[in-house]
């Protein structure tokens, strides 16, 4: 048999098991990219599908307290292993124009609701962030020393 599907149903139902159920769209550009870094030959099973489940729950987060954010998964393949390298991600960044950085590993996973580490893309600047409070001062440090528009 042959078919077609968006997969959109899915989506919707595992937003629905997270308990998600914020806007699907940010109104504002997004200022954090929200990326999982998966790997290919995953050390125990179900580890991708955590780290997935936790950028996509991690990026309704970020919205719910008032942070534009956009989450990039890399597409599923049933052929080949899953993984996203982080140049790809990066490169995926300064495509949406995102000026940071959240990538989320299985470490990050693991280290709270809010677990990512971001990295500023201009600065170089990153740090490990695991709850809302850190990810805000982060992210307020980074504007602060974002140079002033000049003049003409």
């Amino acid at each position: 048999a042959v078919g077609w599907a968006a997969g959109i149903e899915r989506l919707v139902l595992q937003r629905e098991r997270l308990g998600l159920s914020g806007a699907w769209a940010a109104e504002l550009p997004p200022r954090v990219l929200v990326a999982p870094l998966l790997e290919a030959a995953a050390p125990e099973a179900g580890a991708n599908h955590r780290i997935r489940s936790h950028a996509w729950a991690l990026a309704d987060r970020l919205r719910a307290i008032g942070i534009p954010a956009q989450l990039w998964l890399p597409a599923l393949d049933a052929v080949k292993p899953i993984s996203s390298p982080i140049r790809k991600i990066f490169r995926e960044a300064e495509r949406s124009e995102c000026p940071v950085v959240a990538v989320v590993g299985a470490d990050e996973a693991r280290a709270g609701e809010f677990g990512a580490n971001l990295k500023h893309l201009q600065s170089g600047r990153q740090a490990l962030c695991a709850s809302s409070d850190e990810i805000q001062a982060f992210l307020a440090q980074i504007e602060h020393e974002r140079p002033a528009p000049s003049v003409l």
